[in-house]
């Protein structure tokens, strides 16, 4: 492939590596209970499935029960039979622990990159007294500069609040020296590109990368998946659209441990 695409990385811009941290969330007891409930209907309706080929409607019940459980390992509320679950503030969960706007650091930004929880992240940042501006896919281009100005130049607003797809696109992050990966996404180029955007040229500190985990879901199989495509993506490009598909369901298959030897 060398012969054919130029390559430039990171590297080039002589820039501090950030520097990654790994944090590992648990599962509460009735969390885990509905965590498997949900999983196990999964596996049956593959086991009432695979005596088709209907390699759609397999890959639609992977996607299906994938998505559920990456909602649920963000908050339980996301799922309709979790009506126990509340919004109660306790002590400091582990991303608000590891973002240092709650130890005083005046000096301290951070951006916040997720899919699914904005309103639950919203409420705890506004309950807790901190200053935070928020782009999504409904900001206008115009707005999301205003947003980032005043993220930048407000010393009060010490969070942006953004969707990681949103964060990986033409923004300036640079005001940011932390960057919160709320949950692993699919497509590792999707983190890196949100990544760069605090890691770039103008960025006079070193950034520091947290990735929430959560310990025994799938969660942790994505993480894994997203290392092989990554090591992956350095020797070949995708072979075409009837391997792309067939990929895309051993992905499915991987991540919820189905066929696992």
């Amino acid at each position: 492939m060398r012969s054919v695409c130029l390559r430039r990385g990171d590297s080039y811009l002589k820039l501090d590596a950030p520097q990654y941290e790994e944090v590992t969330v648990e599962l509460q007891p009735d969390e885990r209970k509905l965590y498997n409930d949900v999983l196990q209907r999964c596996i049956r309706d593959i086991d009432n499935a695979v005596s088709t080929d209907a390699s759609i409607k397999k890959y639609s019940i992977l996607f299906t029960a994938i998505l559920k459980l990456r909602r649920l390992c963000n908050h339980g509320t996301f799922f309709p039979l979790a009506q126990t679950f509340g919004l109660a503030l306790g002590p400091l969960d582990p991303e608000e622990a590891n973002c240092g706007l709650c130890s005083g650091d005046d000096q301290d930004k951070a951006g916040l990159l997720e899919n699914f929880d904005f309103y639950l992240l919203a409420r705890s940042l506004q309950d807790r007294g901190v200053a935070f501006e928020r782009i999504d896919g409904q900001v206008g281009y115009s707005e999301r500069q205003s947003i980032l100005d005043r993220f930048t130049a407000d010393a009060r607003v010490k969070v942006l609040l953004m969707s990681i797809q949103t964060g990986a696109v033409g923004l300036n992050l640079t005001a940011a020296n932390n960057v919160h990966i709320v949950e692993p996404q699919w497509n590792p180029s999707i983190e890196q590109q949100a990544i760069a955007r605090a890691v770039r040229i103008g960025q006079t500190r070193v950034v520091t990368v947290f990735r929430y985990v959560t310990k025994g879901t799938v969660e942790e199989n994505i993480l894994e998946l997203q290392r092989k495509k990554s090591n992956l993506a350095k020797f070949t490009l995708d072979d075409g659209p009837e391997d792309e598909k067939s990929g895309k369901l051993q992905d499915l298959k991987f991540v919820l441990e189905i066929d696992k030897k």
